[in-house]
Parts: structure tokens; sequence; C-alpha cells
């Protein structure tokens, strides 16, 4: 293994790491909870993440035809923190709607993205390496 391959995977087992580090619906749960905001929304705004999610699931997949995973890994967190950072505004229901959606899009840009990423840096070596790491 290369000094080059083993940096990339010592950053991707960083990324990896940082990037789960959040229970984002269980902490938004009690975060919306905890502003007074009723069950009815709170299920509506976690309901439209899931929604944002499964219907922006194969735009990443489009976007490597352009460009790299590394990129689009890049704008996804960019995006997600970017809808992370609208829960810091006022707590108006709209506001919220618009935080959730970005951060659907940015984690659905990122989820199957990095597997993609850590194939490439594996190319040359075996399946059982790539099968070790991703597990």
């Amino acid at each position: 293994m290369t000094i080059l391959m083993r940096r990339n995977l010592l950053f991707f087992y960083m990324y990896r790491i940082f990037s789960r580090l959040y229970f984002h619906l269980a902490v938004l749960f009690l975060y919306f909870y905890l502003n007074n905001i009723d069950i009815l929304h709170i299920e509506l705004l976690l309901a439209i993440y899931g929604i944002t999610l499964m219907v922006s699931s194969q735009w990443s997949s489009k976007l490597t035809k352009y460009i790299s995973e590394k990129y689009i890994i890049a704008i996804g967190e960019l995006v997600k923190a970017t809808g992370l950072l609208f829960f810091t505004f006022e707590l108006h229901f709209y506001t919220l709607v618009i935080a959730q959606i970005l951060s659907g899009i940015g984690y659905s840009l990122t989820a199957g993205t990095d597997s993609s990423l850590l194939r490439h840096i594996l190319l040359n070596e075996d399946s059982s390496k790539y099968k070790k790491v991703e597990s």
C-alpha cells in the first residue's frame, strides 16, 4: 500500500467518523420538542427530511458523470451544514422546512458517494480490503 493510499484511507476514516457522529433525527426531535414545537409539526418536519432523501437519492450518481466524488462529498457537506445553520435562525416553521430540505439533500449527496470514493482509493487493491474498510 502506497503512502498516498494510506493518507487517503486515513482521511476517509476521519471523514466517516465525523460525518456520522451526530444522531440527526433523534437530536432534531428533542431540539424541536424543547423549543415548544407541537408533535404534528415535528412529525411533518421529519417526514420532509425523509421525503427529501428519497427524492434526491439518485442525484449523486448522476453528478459523478460531471464531478469527482470528493467534490460531491464536499458540496454535500456544505449543503448539509447550510441546512443545520438554518436551525440557528428564528424557529419559524418554513425556515425549519428549508433547513430540513437542505440537510436532506446534503446527506443524500454524501451517503453513497463516500463508498464510491473508497472504491476508487482502493482501485488496485483486492476486494477484501474494500470490505474491511467499508465495514
